[in-house]
């Protein structure tokens, strides 16, 4: 059975008819045009935050996005880092709090579904130093690593060299 939108979209395309635009055709939503809140905060991400390495001595630099942040699927008091550039995105998952540790260093190509590097493969390793936690929405999560990066659907590593973050931390997922 069709529900009540649903129906009222069939219907609208049965007025236009197969051959006939509907460009000019309205249709009316059940509750009518939604209004902005008038209260609601912008939304815009914070600027200013990178991540920064040098891959088998390339510097790959991402300064869009670049935010961190925690989502449900991590465990508590862990935080996700991303940032990207034209070509690369950074990803970082670590412990939130500050000292030497490991997490998950990623550098995936932007719009390709293919090639991705990760600590998480069989040969892959990080050090993660965080210099600063991001304790509150606001904080600026920030410090340096290192990795050897694992090809996902290949053999082929990489060395990563000089990383350093500055990303702040915003209330979820972007």
């Amino acid at each position: 059975m069709l529900g009540a939108s649903t129906m009222k979209v069939a219907l609208a395309a049965l007025s236009c008819g197969l051959a006939a635009s509907c460009y000019h055709t309205t249709l009316q939503l059940d509750a009518g045009q939604l209004q902005p809140d008038s209260a609601a905060t912008d939304t815009a991400l914070p600027t200013g935050g990178f991540i920064t390495g040098d891959v088998d001595g390339v510097t790959i630099r991402a300064e869009l996005q670049a935010v961190s942040y925690w989502w449900s699927g991590l465990q508590q008091g862990w935080l996700e880092a991303d940032a990207q550039n034209a070509e690369w995105q950074w990803v970082l998952i670590v412990r939130n709090a500050p000292g030497p540790a490991c997490g998950y260093v990623v550098l995936q190509p932007v719009n390709v579904g293919t090639m991705a590097f990760a600590t998480y493969g069989i040969d892959g390793a990080c050090n993660i130093d965080l210099t600063a936690a991001a304790p509150e929405v606001g904080d600026v999560l920030e410090g340096t690593f290192t990795a050897t990066l694992d090809q996902v659907s290949g053999p082929m590593l990489k060395q990563v060299t000089g990383g350093s973050f500055r990303v702040p931390r915003i209330a979820g997922q972007p």
